[in-house]
Order: C-alpha cells, then structure tokens, then sequence
C-alpha cells in the first residue's frame, strides 16, 4: 500500500538527487551557482536564434533599433 505521504516523500528524494547531480556537474565543471548568470544572455540569444532562425531575430532587432530613433512618440 502506498500513502499519500510516503509518495510525496519520494517526490523530495527524487528531487534532492537532482539537485545533488547538479552540483556536482557545477563542481566537475570548475564552476558556481554565481557563474551560471554570465552566460545568460548569450546562452539564451542561441536557443532564440536557434528556434526562430537568424532572419526574423535580424528583422526584430531592426525594429528595436528603429523604435529606438524614433524615441517615444506617445
């Protein structure tokens, strides 16, 4: 028999294991919780890019700089 309780704890374990992977994968890797926000941007400008394509993330800096010039016009 299986408890609610004794489910929700495995759920915890299971979740700890993860967390303890992590850290070591950091730890392997000669880094730190506080190195993983340098590369924020450009990882997450290459999964943009990868799933959007370089084109449309070419036309949407475009627009951002053209908004840009044209200052705030409300």
């Amino acid at each position: 028999m299986i408890i609610p309780q004794d489910e929700h704890l495995s759920q915890i374990e299971r979740l700890v294991r993860v967390m303890d992977d992590a850290a070591s994968a950091l730890e392997r890797a000669g880094m730190t919780v506080d190195d993983l926000p340098a590369g924020l941007d450009e990882a997450r400008d290459e999964v943009v890019t990868e799933h959007y394509g370089a084109k449309f993330m070419d036309e949407i800096d475009a627009l951002g700089t053209e908004q840009n010039a044209g200052g705030n016009r409300r």
